[in-house]
């Protein structure tokens, strides 16, 4: 069973969702947030009396904007970037603020950058800390945006899809 959280293109599916998160914590880590008020509209699909979550905490990152672009409960922006680097660090937060018990969730989009985070080390570390993820893949069809430039990873992705 599969279940839509959010709205438009901040919408992304999650497994097995039906009393998944009935009276569980659940920390939420995001990257990718965008300007738009619908690109958390996935974040805000957990603040609501429907999942009956006992408590959530969000962190999320998103270095192209300032701040929040609609009221998120019980979250906390970091002006940043994922990068292959940092992924490890963010997770430690996960550790130090005490968020070990709760159900983990990680959310990505962001923009063609998936393919340098997806490293060994940080598939390992999404592996042993999360219980589910959900990412936006680009640039693996054919219409891509005029002018983006592919990384040799997006490259190499792009010819073993097609």
């Amino acid at each position: 069973e599969k279940e839509k959280f959010g709205k438009g293109d901040g919408s992304y599916v999650l497994a097995n969702c039906d009393d998944y998160f009935y009276r569980e914590r659940v920390f939420l880590l995001s990257y990718g947030i965008g300007d738009d008020p619908l690109g958390v509209s996935f974040e805000q699909s957990f603040d609501n009396d429907e999942l009956d979550i006992e408590s959530l905490m969000i962190h999320a990152y998103d270095g192209s904007i300032d701040g929040l672009p609609a009221e998120i409960v019980n979250a906390n922006f970091y002006k940043e970037y994922l990068t292959a680097d940092n992924f490890k660090d963010h997770v430690y937060k996960i550790h130090v603020f005490g968020y070990d018990s709760f159900k983990k969730i990680l959310k990505m989009d962001v923009e063609g950058c998936e393919y340098s985070f997806l490293t060994d080390k940080n598939l390992k570390i999404l592996a042993d800390t999360f219980d589910q993820f959900t990412l936006e893949v680009h640039g693996l069809i054919e219409e891509s945006p005029e002018g983006w430039i592919y990384d040799e990873a997006t490259l190499e992705a792009r010819t073993i899809c097609k």
